[in-house]
């Protein structure tokens, strides 16, 4: 009963955690910026550009950035779950503008993939332990158990690097980086009539690391019952093994062996004769067996 309800515990979730950190990765809610767009034509510098991502409210995923209202002119943007997005421009530079980057925005530029890599990784390894898990529970094996809880385990892991990874890039991009078209850039005005929150995508992946982390550790707990289970049925057969008498047609008989046959030194010269059968001996008639 323990090993079916852990087993049961663990599967609730760990698919209720897989499907959130899927929801997550596919969205691009995870950083918002609203901006006043209004207030700002009469505001900024004569001859800025509008036009700028910058100037325009945005949400940023992993991978893509999206605009709920209004999109800026010639950025190639496609239609994702009702909103207008596109790559991020920041994951599209080329060879030719990374030899001009400087330290901060080549470690930017790697971290931004490194951030998706780690994030896709995760997500696989979780679909994967999934699939080991379902075979696990059908054959009622504690290694596979055990080892869909070690993979759990290290999609938790994945995830929250990605996760890391990701508050490392908000602050290179707010305070470490001073060119345009990073926050230090800025005019004062942008500054003042845009707000940054983390949308409801980043808090979606840190409830779903969440039910991951307690779906891999009621694995553990499920394996450990399954094999106590195990375990106390080995010894209940092992005992009812032991509580066994032995075959009755063994009582008559002396010994597990026959005795030494009657010599005819005792008997003249009369043919020698074996002993009463044994249970181990000869027994043509089968005398003593039921």
């Amino acid at each position: 009963m323990a090993s079916a309800a852990a087993y049961s515990a663990s599967t609730v979730f760990t698919l209720i955690g897989v499907a959130l950190i899927a929801i997550a990765g596919f969205t691009d809610n995870w950083a918002e910026y609203s901006v006043l767009r209004r207030n700002l034509p009469s505001l900024v510098k004569k001859g800025t550009d509008l036009n700028e991502i910058i100037y325009f409210p945005r949400n940023y995923g992993l991978f893509h950035v999206c605009f709920p209202d209004d999109v800026p002119s010639g950025i190639g943007s496609i239609s994702k779950f009702g909103q207008n997005c596109a790559q991020n421009p920041d994951m599209k530079a080329n060879q030719t503008m990374r030899e001009r980057f400087s330290t901060v925005q080549s470690q930017h530029f790697y971290f931004l993939w490194a951030n998706v890599i780690c994030y896709g990784a995760g997500l696989a390894c979780a679909l994967v332990g999934l699939f080991i898990g379902c075979v696990g529970c059908l054959k009622k094996s504690s290694r596979l158990t055990l080892f869909t809880g070690f993979v759990m385990f290290f999609v938790v892991l994945c995830q929250v690097a990605a996760i890391a990874l990701f508050h490392w890039i908000q602050y290179q991009e707010r305070h470490m980086l001073e060119m345009s078209p990073y926050y230090r850039s800025w005019q004062s005005v942008l500054k003042q009539n845009t707000s940054f929150a983390y949308g409801w995508s980043y808090i979606t992946a840190w409830i779903g690391v969440i039910f991951l982390l307690i779906g891999a550790i009621t694995l553990v707990l499920a394996y450990r019952s399954l094999k106590q289970c195990k375990e106390k049925s080995y010894k209940a057969k092992a005992e009812a093994l032991y509580a066994q008498h032995y075959d009755k047609a063994m009582m008559p008989y002396g010994g597990a062996y026959s005795p030494y046959d009657i010599y005819s030194t005792y008997y003249g010269h009369y043919p020698t004769m074996p002993a009463a059968p044994g249970y181990y001996t000869h027994n043509p008639y089968m005398y003593g067996h039921q």
